[in-house]
């Protein structure tokens, strides 16, 4: 893959992901300093986000290195 493509994919996956990029900011934040409760849906789209960024980042690994 090109440096190209691969920069177009990293900037596809954060604009579909902005929302749950957001609540699990919100999330990590309201955990840490404020008294937030979530709910089971919200726990389940961060921990889905977070995997797909882990894919995306592992990605970027072996292309890169």
């Amino acid at each position: 893959m090109k440096r190209y493509d691969l920069v177009n994919n990293i900037e596809e996956f954060v604009r579909r992901k902005r929302d749950s990029f957001r609540l699990l900011e919100d999330a990590y934040i309201g955990s840490r300093y404020l008294m937030r409760t979530y709910d089971i849906n919200d726990a389940k789209e961060c921990m889905r986000v977070a995997e797909e960024n882990l894919k995306v980042v592992d990605e970027i690994e072996r292309e890169i290195f």
